[in-house]
């Protein structure tokens, strides 16, 4: 019988802010689900391999694969970047990475 999993998770930036409004798919696009206020997202996927892509204007989209176990959760958490940062945007990364 159908034992699926779960995969929950945040959509951040490269500087770890939320992204809200984030489109999370499977790779074979029957599930979609935007990402909140918060940038947290949940899907229930059927066990096996499964990639998810997240996709958001002035984002590069991101893709990450792995394998869902039945009756279980897993976390996953996707690091966009920006398509065309700003300046400010990218003197702040510059000093996290410092720190």
């Amino acid at each position: 019988y159908y034992q699926p999993g779960k995969i929950s998770g945040k959509v951040v930036n490269t500087l770890n802010q939320p992204i809200s409004g984030a489109t999370v798919k499977t790779n074979d696009g029957i599930q979609t689900v935007t990402s909140d206020a918060n940038g947290n997202f949940e899907l229930v996927v059927p066990a096996g391999n499964i990639t998810l892509t997240a996709s958001v204007s002035n984002y590069n989209d991101a893709t990450e694969s792995f394998l869902v176990q039945r009756k279980s959760d897993h976390e996953f958490r996707v690091q966009m970047s920006p398509t065309n940062p700003s300046w400010w945007y990218r003197l702040k990364l510059k000093v996290l990475n410092i720190f």
